[in-house]
């Protein structure tokens, strides 16, 4: 029984150390979105509308704002599709580009597994964006400053409003 509850205290500590480390990202599940439980039909149609009929090949901020409606929605294996799409964009890009471009996308793939839990697969992507940091020279362990992801907040921040 004592084992147990040693297990149980230690499972929690490493629940609680991956949340602490989750607040730390700028993605969708940190930006105080204002999305009601009433807009998002609405929301996803019109990303959907942007996908089919703007020239959003290559933007990864709207497929990543997707994946969070797919999420709010509880449509998480969408919401898995949607990373995958924006990580192919991100492919796509010049490769000195590609480690800023997918914080938010890594950020947000961490936020869904932990959500769907999935600790191993979360902290996995929490490992990326520190060593994306690391690698841009950032001052924090989990997020970065830099135009890429200001741009992609602002206009997440624009579609949905938020504090």
């Amino acid at each position: 029984m004592e084992e147990e509850q040693v297990a149980d205290k230690s499972d929690k500590s490493k629940g609680n150390l991956l949340e602490e480390s989750l607040v730390q990202l700028r993605c969708h599940f940190t930006w105080e979105l204002l999305v009601e439980d009433t807009e998002l039909p609405d929301l996803e149609n019109r990303i959907l509308d942007e996908i089919d009929f703007l020239d959003t090949r290559y933007n990864v901020g709207i497929h990543n704002l997707l994946a969070y409606v797919k999420h709010l929605k509880g449509q998480n294996q969408e919401a898995l599709g949607s990373l995958r799409e924006a990580e192919a964009l991100i492919q796509q890009e010049q490769a000195a580009q590609s480690e800023a471009r997918s914080l938010v996308t890594w950020g947000n793939y961490a936020w869904l597994h932990h959500r769907m839990g999935r600790p191993q697969e979360a902290q996995a992507y929490l490992d990326k964006v520190e060593d994306a940091c690391k690698n841009l020279g950032a001052s924090s362990r989990y997020s970065v400053q830099c135009p890429q992801m200001d741009c992609e907040e602002g206009w997440a921040l624009l579609k949905c409003g938020g504090k």
